[in-house]
């Protein structure tokens, strides 16, 4: 305001061309008063006293006004005038009201009352957004990620880190960098959606017999454990025990182990069993009526139930 105030007055005095300046002849004597003093004089011939003016911006809160300059002989000549404000500029005449700048990266807002703006470290957008896009967000999505080139990135954090998370919310979502896989808050616990693909360690036990060899593809999560039996196999003891790669906080509920092999499913009364497991491992045993037979391959596949 204050610069249109001073341009408007600067307009009103000195006018914005030569054209609205007096031109006196040689023989005209003049007389100018401004209510306080009178100048006189006699003998003026076509003299400018003003010369056009010219406007430019300095910066966002200043302007220069440019007087006379040619001909040499006007009255302003080369006068500049720059004109500007300091302080806060009210948001009603186009400032913002706001006296500094936010912190780096902070977000100019309007605050929750709706009356002035505000620098924020946070936002909320009450309808929608759509990122990747000019177009608007698809009416059922809160966040519409567009892109065929980019994918989309949880925060990635530690075990130590996700576990320090204060109240996290029913189906919070990150990227564990130890467990390298997603993972899930259920409300009571972390749930892993998935895992690295390093396998767990596995060790055959009297139930497989001496001299058993054992082996297995997958992770914590699922996989199929093999047992080569060896001989004389045990009844009501232990086939084997899964190591976990990355043990567990919770415990897991259980673990669902099911015949892999026609030699499981033929052997069903000498079929292995989940019988415990802990945030370690799980252990699977035989059964109290047969042993398994020598030298005879069983396959079992395990689901960790979390």
């Amino acid at each position: 305001m204050k610069k249109a105030i001073t341009i408007l007055l600067l307009l009103f005095v000195f006018g914005s061309t030569s054209a609205q300046i007096p031109v006196f002849s040689a023989t005209t004597n003049w007389r100018v008063a401004d209510g306080n003093n009178t100048w006189v004089g006699t003998a003026l011939q076509n003299k400018t006293y003003l010369a056009a003016g010219t406007l430019s911006k300095v910066d966002d809160t200043n302007i220069t006004l440019t007087l006379g300059g040619t001909p040499a002989s006007s009255l302003f000549n080369s006068v500049s005038i720059t004109a500007g404000w300091t302080g806060t500029l009210a948001a009603t005449r186009g400032g913002t009201g706001l006296g500094s700048l936010g912190s780096a990266k902070s977000i100019l807002r309007v605050n929750s009352a709706g009356t002035a703006l505000e620098y924020s470290s946070t936002h909320s957008i009450a309808t929608g957004l759509a990122v990747g896009t000019t177009s608007d967000p698809v009416a059922s999505a809160v966040l519409d990620i567009i892109s065929t080139t980019k994918g989309f990135g949880p925060p990635a954090m530690t075990s130590a880190q996700k576990e320090a998370i204060s109240s996290p919310r029913n189906g919070l979502e990150v990227w564990d960098t130890d467990l390298l896989g997603k993972c899930v808050y259920d409300g009571v616990k972390w749930f892993r959606l998935s895992q690295r693909s390093t396998a767990p360690t596995v060790a055959a036990g009297a139930g497989a017999g001496t001299g058993a060899t054992v082996s297995v593809v997958g992770n914590d999560i699922e996989g199929i454990v093999t047992v080569t039996c060896g001989t004389s196999p045990a009844t009501s003891s232990t086939l084997f025990t899964l190591t976990f790669f990355d043990s567990y906080t919770t415990a897991p509920i259980a673990v669902i182990v099911a015949l892999g092999n026609q030699n499981a499913a033929d052997a069903i009364t000498r079929s292995a069993a989940y019988s415990s497991v802990s945030t370690t491992n799980f252990v699977v045993g035989t059964g109290p009526l047969n042993a398994m037979q020598n030298a005879t391959v069983y396959k079992y596949t395990y689901r960790v139930i979390q």
